[in-house]
């Protein structure tokens, strides 16, 4: 007999609330390329001017923000920002597949914002579709229709 690890730590959260793991993720996306482009940092910022889940913190989007990037301020690899990554999954997937499809939309069309995939943001992509449970129809229908919005 096995023991059902999923089942023994159903409801076992990565340990941030699903703001700051939201903006994790966020923020994740942005700077996995190894880059700070200007496309990436505009489309986070429009982001956070437009997310309920962020202005819906108790604590305020600042206090979440601020925590967070004191947080990543640490993760100074690929490996490093995964395993954030990784984190901030477990806290949010415990949330709903709907705020986990907004946040991996949203991390997407950061990722492609500069109209170029860096390997590193392809191995987010997975593991985001993967420790967020994302339909792979999801995902298709998802690429296709932020790559089709940033063409022009």
């Amino acid at each position: 007999m096995s023991l059902d690890f999923d089942a023994l730590f159903e409801g076992v959260s990565g340990g941030m609330t699903k703001e700051e793991a939201a903006y994790a993720l966020l923020k994740i996306a942005m700077v996995i390329d190894g880059e700070t482009d200007a496309r990436e940092v505009a489309q986070l910022s429009a982001i956070l001017k437009r997310s309920k889940t962020l202005l819906g913190a108790k604590d305020g989007a600042e206090q979440v923000i601020r925590k967070v990037d004191e947080r990543l301020a640490s993760a100074s690899t690929p490996e490093a920002l995964h395993a954030a990554a990784k984190d901030a999954c477990a806290s949010l997937k415990h949330e709903g597949e709907e705020i986990s499809k907004s946040v991996f939309t949203q991390a997407l069309d950061i990722m492609l914002a500069d109209t170029s995939v860096h390997p590193n943001e392809k191995v987010l992509i997975q593991l985001l579709s993967e420790h967020l449970a994302i339909p792979d129809d999801f995902v298709r229908m998802a690429v296709m229709v932020i790559t089709s919005k940033n063409k022009y």
